[in-house]
């Protein structure tokens, strides 16, 4: 029933603006704009909380709670076996609020200027689906509109692990697209040779035509996934003090140019979900507790708005085909 409540939502206030974002009064329309189509709403987190355990399309109902936990359990021991217990008590925290620190300066750099170097920086700190989606979002702004963000504080170590997940299969490059949303089970494309199936953490890749054939068993393919390899991904929560100042360019008739104006400045102090993505590796690195020889962690998702934003395009594409 959510679905339905989330699909008149988007249809009637749009995909970016929903009525429960508390965004402070805009004071023209050109910050309006800026302000809901920004990189992650950094004022307040999304409304839906993926990819912990309720999803959309299903109430939150004990069960679904108690499944998501056993999941987010096996994956957790997969990070254990893959990276140690005491990395994945301690190491990872110190790790995340680094990686989340050496973020924000490197986002701002390239919200300013969009140069090979500030890109190369952005990319090596994040994914290739997280940084899609902050270029994307770039792509929206208008060209006089500027936003600076500067780090004033982050705690210096994060919360424990609050979700674990892992992905099994080959490595694939393509961006997953949601197309379907079932409950505890959801399907992405990934390109136009895999599907990957993701039921609560645990996720498979799987070659399409394999899916497509009705005389494979889908737990068969599952298993022949998980001996191709894994990509590991843990959620942890960071408070940190942001300020976020907003303006936009002008015409100085006696510069000669055009000068940045202030509009508004605003701190915000609040706990950011990071979701940090390991390298794809084989189990034998896994196996032999030898994962940081496949290479380092990046930054997947900030508040799950990655994941908010593959719903909602899925929602989009429903509502224009009818």
């Amino acid at each position: 029933m959510r679905n339905y409540q989330l699909f008149s939502q988007i249809r009637k206030h749009g995909t970016t603006s929903f009525p429960n974002f508390p965004w402070p009064q805009a004071r023209n329309s050109l910050e309006s704009e800026r302000i809901t189509q920004f990189l992650w709403p950094v004022r307040s987190p999304p409304f839906c909380n993926y990819p912990k355990p309720v999803l959309l399309s299903k109430p939150n109902t004990w069960s679904f709670v108690f499944m998501d936990k056993i999941t987010s359990s096996l994956a957790s021991t997969v990070v254990k076996s893959a990276y140690g217990v005491s990395y994945f008590e301690s190491d990872i925290r110190s790790g995340a609020t680094h990686a989340f620190t050496a973020f924000i300066p490197i986002l701002n750099a390239w919200l300013n200027s969009q140069t090979d170097d500030t890109t190369h920086d952005l990319q090596r700190l994040t994914t290739r689906t997280f940084f899609s989606h902050l270029q994307q979002s770039l792509y929206n702004f208008k060209p006089d509109v500027r936003i600076n963000l500067s780090l004033r504080r982050v705690d210096t170590s994060a919360s424990p692990v609050d979700h674990a997940a892992v992905i099994f299969g080959p490595s694939i490059s393509a961006i997953p697209t949601l197309l379907r949303d079932r409950y505890a089970v959801r399907t992405y494309a990934l390109g136009k040779e895999y599907i990957q199936f993701r039921w609560f953490a645990n996720s498979f890749v799987i070659a399409r035509d394999l899916v497509m054939d009705r005389n494979n068993k889908m737990w068969n393919l599952c298993a022949d996934a998980m001996e191709e390899g894994v990509i590991m991904r843990v959620v942890l929560d960071i408070s940190a003090k942001i300020t976020v100042s907003e303006g936009y360019m002008v015409w100085d008739e006696s510069a000669g140019k055009k000068v940045f104006v202030l509009s508004r400045e605003e701190d915000v102090e609040r706990t950011f979900s990071v979701t940090l993505e390991s390298p794809h590796m084989n189990f034998e690195l896994v196996n032999r507790g030898a994962a940081l020889e496949a290479g380092v962690w990046k930054i997947a998702d900030i508040d799950d708005v990655v994941e908010a934003q593959t719903f909602e395009n899925m929602m989009m594409k429903s509502m224009k085909q009818g």
